[in-house]
């Protein structure tokens, strides 16, 4: 089935560490949708799992398993349980599993609001957006994910939207704009050189080679620990400065130094 449908790749945000069967269900009814065919039914469940298995990065052994044993339908889960939950290492998910999927039917978007429009029985810009989520009603029977949401450099939150749910999102008061995911590519590997900056003269000196400058990098992943990151002779960290360093699963405060200013992870999308 799945070398049968070649669909843009999508990282579920709904799987977690662990996650109860209901929201299993609602991966599987996303599937489901996703993989509706004109004029044919929707694939079965062992289907479902078959494409999940197919489309995921790495393989699991165990969810071979669970896709040769299991006609799941609502109850009847294969894989082991602990009070009604499904845990990540017990078998079928884990972090990275990836779910392919029509880029018409869900995406990523990041919402642009007017924090003016707030209306007055919200305390926080946080608690206005997820209430215009659980407002918008889903006749698939996929809800909208809410992934973060945003107040320094624009107001507004980013989502998990089927076009049903954006529709709807786009004709609500306090909308600016609505911005589809999209991704970047490497340019280059060398940037002075490709920037035309010369160490000996021009721009590269006179700024002091970019001293006092803070510098936001978005990465697949780091190694802190990587002499890279030294901050020996490093100078201390500008006064404006107003970031935090986050605990991670495999990092902690402690890696941030004068150098390495901030850790965050945005797992999420």
């Amino acid at each position: 089935m799945a070398s049968e449908i070649r669909l843009p790749e999508l990282v579920d945000p709904r799987i977690r560490d662990s996650f109860d069967l209901d929201q299993l269900q609602t991966i599987v009814t996303i599937v489901k949708w996703c993989t509706q065919r004109e004029g044919q039914a929707r694939p079965s469940i062992k289907q479902v799992l078959r494409l999940l298995y197919e489309s995921s990065d790495p393989m699991h052994s165990g969810f071979l398993q669970a896709v040769e044993d299991e006609e799941y339908e609502g109850s009847e889960e294969r894989g082991r349980r602990s009070k009604g939950k499904m845990h990540r290492s017990d078998g079928v998910f884990h972090r990275g599993w990836k779910i392919s999927c029509f880029i018409k039917y869900i995406k990523t978007y990041i919402i642009h609001m007017d924090k003016s429009a707030m209306p007055a029985p919200f305390s926080t810009h946080h608690d206005w957006y997820m209430s215009t989520l659980s407002s918008l009603s889903s006749p698939d029977g996929i809800s909208p994910v809410h992934l973060y949401s945003y107040k320094y450099v624009m107001d507004g939150f980013s989502a998990v939207l089927s076009q049903t749910h954006l529709d709807q999102l786009e004709k609500l008061p306090g909308h600016v704009s609505t911005f589809p995911e999209s991704y970047g590519h490497l340019h280059t590997t060398h940037t002075p050189k490709f920037l035309g900056l010369n160490k000996h003269s021009g721009l590269w000196p006179a700024g002091k080679f970019g001293d006092d400058i803070i510098i936001g990098v978005l990465d697949t992943g780091i190694w802190p620990e990587s002499e890279s990151f030294n901050d020996r002779n490093m100078p201390p960290v500008p006064e404006r400065w107003r970031g935090m360093c986050e605990t991670g699963t495999e990092f902690n405060t402690s890696h941030c130094n004068k150098k390495l200013l901030e850790l965050a992870s945005l797992a999420k999308g």
